[in-house]
């Protein structure tokens, strides 16, 4: 089964992405559910063991916004998630775009005390 992971960020006023990080999303298997979300790992761990994959979902997410940008999406937080293939090369594949913040993320972006819009 491919991981799933959450990058998260912001696109400015001028309709400039900027990532902010790369989560996991943990999963569990539930009574009568075949997966339900629990949690997330901040940071990744895939900052240690595949900064290439790092590199082409910060890619996807870059090129998402872009595009959101490009139709006047501007000003917001930007939470994307993906799917990931670790096998070889790595695959990337869009999972979910949302136009707004990672509510589970709500405390790290409380702590991070920068200007961005």
């Amino acid at each position: 089964m491919p991981q799933i992971v959450t990058v998260d960020g912001t696109v400015d006023s001028y309709g400039v992405a900027k990532v902010w990080v790369v989560s996991d999303s943990n999963y569990h298997r539930g009574a009568g559910v075949d997966l339900c979300f629990s949690d997330c790992s901040v940071p990744s761990r895939l900052y240690g063991e595949r900064p290439d994959l790092i590199a082409k979902l910060e890619r996807a997410y870059l090129e998402v916004c872009s595009r959101l940008a490009a139709r006047g999406f501007r000003s917001s937080w930007v939470d994307v998630e993906f799917f990931v293939e670790e096998e070889g090369e790595g695959e990337v594949k869009l999972m979910e775009v949302n136009g707004r913040m990672f509510v589970q993320m709500t405390d790290v972006y409380r702590r991070v005390r920068v200007v961005f819009f």
